[in-house]
């Protein structure tokens, strides 16, 4: 009938297990920083011929950073109110063919054409780049302190700086891209699970349970070899390890273990 554990539990009344289970309408919380709205366009990063084509694009988007501290400017009518510098290609060539220049590319605003891509890109160098920029405008300056500097620009210049900063994203945008990227699928609401410290080399793995909102598959053959969908009773059968089981269930000294059987537990019939 196409409804899940939690959909039953409405049903018949069960809120208090309802509340435990993943849902499709989850809604995560409008958390300052957290929301996405670049395309992080991660299949581009490599096409050489398509970056420097968005580079020098006159309608692209640079950030500039100094020792980590973005490039801002002061409100026309409120000294309290400050906003990025979106400095175009042409403002910034010069820093671009520097060898002491960094350059990150961001990503793309969403909901844009494939040939209308607006692209956003950071530079970062320790060399005070002032000097190399072609318009001087006396109003910019570099953020040195993070607080309260950072709470006196807008949401989405926040966000954009975020996009550039080395936490990157939020766990459940990571987890999205992560999906995508490896196996074609999309997924919508994200719920963390657990963590598990990793010895070799040093990692931490996040454990997250996701709902599909896609069924297409392409394994991109680096990350993941082969990807399928599986029922639960399939699930259940390599649990088991009976002799019907289409897979061998992971080690259970493994993370992938633990989401597995937790998986099955939450999708139990009432």
């Amino acid at each position: 009938s196409g409804q899940t554990a939690g959909d039953v539990a409405l049903f018949w009344g069960h809120r208090h297990i309802a509340r435990l289970l993943p849902s499709r309408d989850t809604e995560e919380p409008d958390i300052h920083f957290n929301r996405e709205l670049l395309d992080r366009s991660s299949d581009r990063r490599s096409d050489g011929e398509w970056l420097a084509a968005r580079r020098a694009s006159p309608e692209t988007v640079f950030l500039l950073f100094h020792a980590l501290s973005p490039l801002v400017r002061s409100g026309a009518e409120h000294e309290e109110q400050i906003q990025l510098c979106k400095l175009g290609s042409a403002a910034v060539q010069e820093l671009l063919g520097s060898s002491r220049t960094l350059e990150v590319f961001l990503g793309v605003e969403k909901q844009q054409e494939d040939d209308g891509m607006l692209a956003w890109f950071a530079l970062s160098t320790e060399d005070d780049p002032t000097q190399l920029l072609k318009d001087k405008d006396p109003s910019r300056f570099f953020l040195q302190e993070a607080m309260p500097g950072l709470l006196r620009l807008s949401d989405d210049d926040a966000v954009k700086l975020n996009e550039n900063k080395k936490c990157w994203e939020t766990l459940e945008a990571a987890v999205r891209r992560e999906v995508q990227e490896e196996s074609g699928v999309q997924v919508g609401p994200v719920q963390y699970l657990s963590s598990q410290a990793w010895p070799m080399p040093s990692c931490l793995m996040i454990g997250c349970h996701c709902i599909a909102v896609t069924t297409d598959i392409k394994a991109d053959q680096n990350e993941i070899e082969e990807a399928r969908w599986f029922t639960r009773q399939q699930v259940m059968d390599a649990l088991v390890k009976d002799k019907r089981a289409v897979f061998i269930m992971p080690p259970r000294q493994a993370i992938a273990h633990y989401l597995l059987k937790h998986w099955i537990g939450c999708n139990a019939n009432l």
